[in-house]
């Protein structure tokens, strides 16, 4: 089973529902992109890959094999990452060297959603639409590039990278969507014959969390909103053909 988990989705609340189902030996430690670094050897020894990963990742995982994703609204996604970035505590951000939370505690929601850190600009760039189509990644500029492991950025057309997106969500098993999350996991439960194991809201926008702490909302202003409309002009578009095209497996 793959999980390809986009951040402030819900996708924390699937994995910790799924993971107790698989032994620790089945589970692949790596949650973040790095899976090509990965001998075939030991991605054969793991039967749960729940991570970060970007979808051309998912090639280099051994068949047969569930594919799965969560999706949402993708303003929202961002306002609610840079939410709970900011909720993260100083010293939890210090301790563990956070640069995403470090840059929402620093900056107002305009100056956030300008930052050109890579961590930040990766994060918030069109990131749904770039994680589907591969190893594309926004640049300082506001163009995009596909990157290789030689180090060369070949300059992306933002159709094209909508066009490949799009067509990624055709090869997976199961697309789900924040507000059917249950149905998403009932369904890869019931697919994967596992366990139907209880799932718990973790993560939320008012849930207490020791590492956590309550911020207030700043108004999204013109300029905000403006601004919130160019971080997701890709993502809109591959989010409202998950929710529309036949050819989907939506759950």
């Amino acid at each position: 089973m793959i999980f390809l988990h986009l951040p402030r989705t819900g996708g924390t609340s699937l994995h910790e529902a799924l993971s107790p189902l698989f032994s620790p030996a089945e589970c692949c430690p790596e949650r973040f992109p790095n899976l090509q670094w990965m001998p075939r050897a030991e991605l054969l020894r793991y039967r749960y890959f729940p991570g970060h990963y970007r979808f051309d990742e998912m090639a280099l995982i051994p068949h047969p094999r569930f594919l799965c994703t969560l999706l949402r609204d993708p303003r929202a996604r961002i306002l609610s990452l840079y939410r709970f970035w900011r909720r993260h505590r100083s010293e939890v951000v210090e301790k563990h060297q956070l640069v995403g939370p470090k840059m929402a505690r620093s900056l107002g929601l305009l100056d956030f959603l300008n930052c050109r850190v890579p961590v930040v600009r990766n994060a918030i760039d069109n990131a749904i639409a770039c994680t589907l189509a591969g190893r594309v990644h926004p640049m300082e500029d506001g163009h995009f590039a596909l990157w290789n492991k030689a180090g060369v950025n070949t300059p992306l057309r933002p159709a094209d990278i909508v066009t490949v997106a799009c067509e990624a969500l055709l090869a997976f098993d199961a697309v789900g969507f924040t507000e059917t999350l249950p149905a998403l996991h009932e369904n890869v439960s019931r697919v994967m014959g596992l366990p139907f194991n209880r799932l718990s809201h973790l993560n939320g926008r008012d849930q207490p969390e020791e590492k956590l702490e309550d911020v207030a909302d700043e108004p999204i202003t013109r300029e905000i909103a403006l601004r919130l409309q160019r971080l997701t002009r890709l993502d809109v578009q591959v989010v409202a053909f998950a929710r529309a095209d036949p050819r989907v497996k939506r759950v």
